[in-house]
């Protein structure tokens, strides 16, 4: 067993400045180094950056990290190694409790990545709670979010990027004695009505893109039926809303006029579920047409 150097709150609170420094992704494995350079920038890897902190690597030094090897047993070693040397090791994403930081560990097709679970944080009015350093996004130390099934995002909320494959409580490095007894991560939210009404207004377009466009972003089969019935709601005019309407002039077009309300042609499916047009696209001179929301 390891030399505890650090409670599970510092060993977030490092992270965390880290975290608020200018940083970029850069891959050092293995050679055990968190590099602070001389324009005050940091880079690492994803399992070097965690490595740095378990070592005891003060964050305030403007050194090199070096790791610190008479204060913990991580070595050379990488993701899948550490993940393996925590304790009450899971795949069940639900238990991830707020004040009970983890490391995280997913198994790539071509390479793994590591971060940590530091419970949820409000930034910008986005929900965040993992510290990571990655390729992906912005290339840097950054926030990102991990639900209850796994599903690694850049917030909560945001589409899939990849699923993490375990986590694990670092007791071989941290004390956790002051962790408090918090509720369990919940799922992320989806707000079906605010995608129904984009469906609606055709950011998704038409089907089968827009199924797929919405699988893509991790909908699942139900909650697409469910999106759907919402924008049906809305094309029937179930809900409270307010249309302005448009009386069709010789030579008028449901293009031409989505188009001049909507601005954008592609957008006139929309008139025609709104109005029960035949898929003809024929109006009529002085009919009557509902206009949706622009």
């Amino acid at each position: 067993m390891a030399r505890v150097i650090m409670t599970s709150d510092e060993f977030v609170r490092r992270l965390e400045v880290l975290a608020s420094r200018p940083s970029y992704y850069s891959n050092k494995y293995p050679y055990n180094v968190c590099y602070i350079h001389s324009d005050g920038r940091i880079s690492a890897d994803c399992w070097n950056l965690i490595k740095c902190i378990l070592n005891g690597y003060d964050v305030n030094s403007t050194k090199v990290g070096y790791y610190q090897h008479d204060l913990s047993n991580t070595g050379d070693a990488d993701g899948k190694t550490l993940v393996g040397m925590c304790s009450d090791v899971s795949t069940d994403f639900s238990r991830l409790k707020n004040g009970e930081p983890r490391f995280l560990y997913l198994k790539g097709t071509k390479v793994d990545h590591a971060g940590a679970f530091i419970g949820e944080r409000n930034i910008g009015g986005k929900i965040y709670n993992v510290i990571e350093v990655t390729s992906s996004w912005e290339r840097k130390i950054l926030y990102s979010y991990v639900d209850s099934e796994g599903w690694r995002r850049h917030y909560k909320g945001a589409a899939k990027n990849g699923r993490w494959t375990k986590h694990g409580k670092m007791t071989a490095w941290l004390d956790y004695s002051g962790t408090p007894e918090v509720a369990p991560v919940q799922p992320a939210e989806k707000n079906l009505d605010a995608v129904a009404m984009d469906v609606y207004k055709g950011k998704y377009g038409n089907e089968p893109e827009r199924s797929k466009k919405l699988k893509a972003e991790g909908y699942t089969t139900d909650e697409i039926k469910q999106i759907q019935d919402k924008v049906n709601a809305l094309v029937n005019g179930k809900p409270t809303q307010s249309y302005q309407t448009y009386t069709v002039k010789p030579g008028d077009t449901l293009w031409g006029i989505a188009v001049k309300f909507l601005g954008d042609g592609q957008r006139y499916p929309e008139i025609r579920e709104l109005n029960g047009i035949g898929k003809n696209n024929v109006i009529r001179s002085g009919q009557v047409l509902k206009i949706p929301p622009k």
